[in-house]
């Protein structure tokens, strides 16, 4: 059976096809203070994040404005300042947070985010522990923390 190769549509924010434009950034780095340990609140570790944003980013391409796709730019800050910030217990919670920040700040119509807890303090565990979460606008209406 051959492969199809057509071009879904475009997206619209309700349609259930989405663009196939993404905009990626990795390895955004913060210290924070998120974690079931008490001594992961109290003297912090590093986390990393990387997501994706599907958009358009045809407008942009053609025009050469800056206010034509995602500026990426507060988005980072915000994710920066909410590793740094935020106390929960699970990165569970961290991840959804940032998934909503990334949604809100966007408009993107779906963001893919994967964080890693880079040195989790498990004895005997040299590697790393990462979550990887796909939400689509929909579905970031309701913010855990009620402060974002």
């Amino acid at each position: 059976m051959p492969l199809d190769v057509s071009i879904p549509p475009q997206a619209t924010e309700g349609s259930l096809a989405l663009s196939q434009d993404r905009l990626i950034i990795s390895g955004l780095r913060g210290y924070g203070y998120t974690g079931y340990d008490p001594a992961e609140q109290s003297l912090g570790q590093w986390f990393e994040v990387d997501f994706e944003l599907w958009t358009d980013l045809q407008p942009a391409a053609r025009s050469g404005v800056l206010s034509d796709t995602i500026d990426y730019r507060s988005t980072v800050a915000g994710i920066t300042k909410l590793i740094n910030t935020s106390r929960f217990e699970l990165i569970e919670t961290l991840i959804e947070e940032i998934a909503n920040l990334i949604l809100r700040e966007t408009g993107a119509i779906q963001t893919k985010v994967r964080l890693t807890k880079c040195h989790p303090p498990m004895d005997g565990f040299q590697g790393k522990v990462i979550l990887e979460i796909i939400r689509p606008k929909r579905q970031s209406i309701n913010n855990l923390s009620n402060g974002l």
